[in-house]
């Protein structure tokens, strides 16, 4: 859980050799995602969320997915 691309990649080298895929998950609206950054909270912050799939994308052999919540309108959802 992280909004830092550099921290996220970093822990997800750890698990790349084990797993077929790593996921982001973009839809956890838990207290806990606030106060860390995180989770559905990015949504506020779509250039954050692009960061980090970009970068785990660029930079692991693994392929990368990502699960978010939808927002309030479509055209928000999909930009």
């Amino acid at each position: 859980a992280g909004h830092d691309p550099k921290v996220v990649l970093r822990a997800a080298r750890h698990v790349e050799a084990h797993v077929d895929a790593v996921d982001l998950n973009f839809g956890c609206p838990q207290n806990i995602a606030r106060r860390g950054r995180y989770g559905a909270f990015l949504l506020d912050e779509p250039d954050v969320m692009v960061s980090l799939v970009s970068t785990l994308h660029k930079e692991l052999s693994v392929p990368v997915t990502a699960k978010l919540r939808l927002l309030p309108s479509i055209d928000a959802s999909v930009a």
